[in-house]
């Protein structure tokens, strides 16, 4: 197996749907902010945007300080890459993902949400956007390229980051 296979065959099958798809998974509050958002960006941009966001101004950052937002996307990158592609990662989550295949875009959101929040010190609901946002771009890649397609989205993510 290769960094740009996925760990299992058998999740595959999870990179289906298009972008409407993937934002119905989320709460009804969530869409209408990201889909508002996605008339502005690329889902991309705005799943890192959403990250780097600090929330209602009256209430506690989301996700930590502004200055961690710009390298928490390219956090949950690697998680995500670690769970789909690393044999040795996420073994017990994969399995949980092999399982919530087929019961649609929410349960597969909630799974990968839970699974890799902990490990980028976040609630599974806050990066539910981002996470659904980045599965529909790995759908769009095709599922035989699902890796190889994290794989480009964080060394074009790291490069602009060296830049700045």
């Amino acid at each position: 197996m290769t960094a740009t296979e996925p760990a299992s065959p058998n999740l595959q099958h999870i990179f289906e749907g298009g972008l409407d798809e993937w934002l119905n998974a989320l709460p009804a509050y969530q869409r209408r902010h990201v889909q508002a958002m996605l008339e502005h960006g690329t889902p991309e941009d705005v799943a890192a945007s959403w990250l780097g966001s600090l929330g209602p101004s009256d209430t506690a950052p989301y996700g930590g300080v502004k200055a961690a937002g710009a390298s928490f996307y390219e956090n949950l990158l690697r998680e995500l890459q670690r769970l789909f592609c690393d044999p040795d990662a996420y073994v017990e989550e994969r399995s949980q993902l092999q399982k919530a295949s087929g019961t649609g875009q929410l349960m597969i959101v909630g799974v990968v949400c839970t699974a890799i929040a902990p490990h980028i010190g976040a609630a599974a609901a806050f990066i539910g956007p981002a996470v659904a946002l980045t599965l529909a771009l790995l759908s769009n890649a095709g599922k035989a390229t699902a890796c190889q397609q994290l794989n480009d989205m964080l060394a074009r993510r790291e490069s602009a980051q060296s830049q700045e």
